[in-house]
């Protein structure tokens, strides 16, 4: 099973270049399509830019 994104499609959405940033926002989306299967391209990417602002904050 793979996340509901890709890792273009995440670098795309958040501005990133390939590297270990884009892998643990791939383990976060494996996570949710794990747990709750296939929520859609506009819940995924909320819940995505979520992640990413708390990730933001942190460090």
């Amino acid at each position: 099973m793979r996340p509901e994104l890709d890792g273009l499609a995440v670098m795309e959405r958040l501005g990133l270049p390939a590297g270990p940033v884009v892998g643990r926002a791939l383990s976060f989306l494996l996570e949710i399509r794990l747990e709750e299967g296939l929520i859609g391209d506009e819940e995924i990417g909320r819940r995505l830019d979520a992640w990413w602002s708390e990730q933001s904050a942190v460090g």
